[in-house]
């Protein structure tokens, strides 16, 4: 069983699968999976894992909600640079 979160998140991120999707979850802006390794990879942040479903486990990275501008600019200026 997923959590209507994981639904919805798959629901969005399958309408834009190659776009990195940060998604509000309370305080927080979190990616998962593919990502999350790539978020944290990139902005050298912890790659850690949230259940999402009774014993569904996936890959998850955050950022605060006030970092959310630092966050983006520090993922454009990879980009521009990775492209």
């Amino acid at each position: 069983m997923t959590t209507p979160a994981r639904l919805q998140y798959l629901r969005i991120k399958k309408e834009h699968p190659d776009e990195i999707l940060l998604f509000r979850m309370g305080d927080f802006y979190e990616t998962f999976d593919d990502d999350a390794r790539t978020v944290a990879r990139e902005l050298e942040i912890a790659l850690t894992s949230r259940e999402m479903g009774k014993g569904h486990l996936v890959s998850s990275a955050q950022g605060e909600e006030m970092a959310e501008t630092e966050l983006l600019g520090q993922l454009q200026q990879r980009q521009e640079v990775l492209g």
